[in-house]
């Protein structure tokens, strides 16, 4: 009998191979809700670059709808801080942008 060895795969780049994959298989399971053209550069500026996305349609309907999103980053410090801690804060720069 063979065993089956299973392999984590990482989607955190849109230039990974299988990361149009996933989007594929995301898009097969969740019809997204349509946006203006604007809500839209806000989302995918919010989305982009991220390897998941869950409730995709939840933050596009608050966005058509014109509500302020928010959001929540706590962290606790085990060491010195160092340059891995601009990674999240990066992304909420994008946030707030969008």
């Amino acid at each position: 009998m063979e065993e089956a060895s299973i392999a984590p795969v990482v989607l955190e780049k849109e230039g990974h191979p299988e990361h149009a994959a996933a989007k594929e298989e995301q898009a097969e399971h969740e019809q997204l809700i349509p946006l203006s053209e604007e809500t839209e550069a806000k989302y995918q500026l919010i989305v982009g670059g991220l390897a998941e996305v869950i409730g995709a349609n939840d933050i596009r309907t608050l966005l058509k709808d014109g509500k302020d999103l928010r959001i929540y980053w706590g962290t606790a410090t085990t060491g010195k801080p160092h340059l891995g801690y601009f990674v999240p804060i990066y992304k909420i720069s994008d946030y707030l942008a969008g």
